[in-house]
């Protein structure tokens, strides 16, 4: 990698940082500067703007899920239920990543991003989601007579509605035993019965697992 690169790279990592947990507007290009140890002439010629620096982030924000998602998806050794539930696992730990200021901010300040940023979601996260349920009905492990898009947007619904460092700072119990909580009522209400039982087991087997406990160690 060439020090250009990695100066890019340090400088989107400390932005992401900075932006999820305050919010866009909240941080200026003077305090990454000096959060850096840099000029603000150095931070202009690698971005020379807020904007590209912001798009820069969700670029790379969105690339990172592409893999993972992709990756859980393809494997070749998980069944249709464990993929779903994996799916569900990460875009919930993705989603504690981004506190509630940065995407008011994006609807009111950067609109642009937030639009390619809904169309994202939208198009390719949803109808992964999606592939995953079709698969699950056809095999008989997801209820038939759900309707997938409005069954994963209640999902999603709740896990941002919940599972954000706010909310979380008022319930006593973790994000990790917020999300089991959800993924129980949202898998008991979907599932037929065999698959229930069958999830049951997995999630039991899953609780010691050294992958799973690393989902949730947020960066």
């Amino acid at each position: 990698m060439t020090k250009e690169k990695e100066l890019q790279n340090r400088i989107i990592l400390e932005a992401s940082q900075r932006f999820f947990n305050e919010g866009f507007s909240a941080v200026t290009m003077d305090d990454m500067a000096s959060e850096l140890g840099m000029s603000k002439k150095t931070l202009y010629r690698v971005f020379p703007s807020k904007d590209e620096l912001l798009r820069a982030v969700m670029h790379r924000f969105v690339s990172e899920v592409e893999v993972a998602t992709d990756r859980i998806l393809e494997d070749p050794g998980s069944s249709c239920l464990t993929k779903l539930s994996r799916l569900l696992r990460f875009i919930a730990a993705r989603m504690l990543r981004i506190r509630q200021p940065f995407l008011l901010d994006l609807q009111r300040s950067a609109h642009s991003v937030w639009t390619e940023l809904e169309t994202w979601r939208r198009e390719r996260v949803l109808s992964k989601f999606a592939r995953v349920i079709e698969q699950g009905m056809a095999e008989g492990v997801f209820r038939s007579d759900l309707n997938q898009e409005l069954l994963l947007r209640m999902y999603l619904l709740l896990i941002q509605g919940i599972m954000n460092p706010e909310v979380l700072s008022q319930v006593p119990f973790t994000a990790r035993q917020a999300f089991e909580q959800i993924s129980k009522v949202f898998f008991e209400g979907v599932l037929t019965d065999r698959a229930r039982a069958e999830h049951a087991l997995d999630l039991s087997a899953r609780e010691s697992s050294e992958d799973d406990q690393s989902v949730w160690r947020l960066s």
